[in-house]
């Protein structure tokens, strides 16, 4: 969970452009409680997006142990 630290302070909320605040378990959360918006972290990398206004979603980063992946044909897991 320790690869985006080096450059945390340069990171800021998409939603309401504020400070994160110190990340709890694999979450990364808004550091403005007005916002109170909280992103993924995958793989050691905060998932930042704005869900309400992208087309792209957390799970679709998220990892989904159940689901197999698919052939090269197919979109990868």
């Amino acid at each position: 969970m320790g690869s985006y630290r080096a450059f945390a302070e340069l990171l800021c909320c998409p939603t309401c452009k504020g400070a994160f605040a110190p990340a709890t378990g694999e979450v990364l959360p808004c550091g403005d409680a007005r916002c109170g918006k909280t992103f993924p972290i995958v793989d050691g990398r905060p998932v930042l997006i704005d869900e309400d206004r992208s087309v792209f979603h957390h799970r679709d980063y998220q990892r989904n142990e159940a689901a197999p992946a698919q052939s090269p044909e197919g979109v990868i897991s």
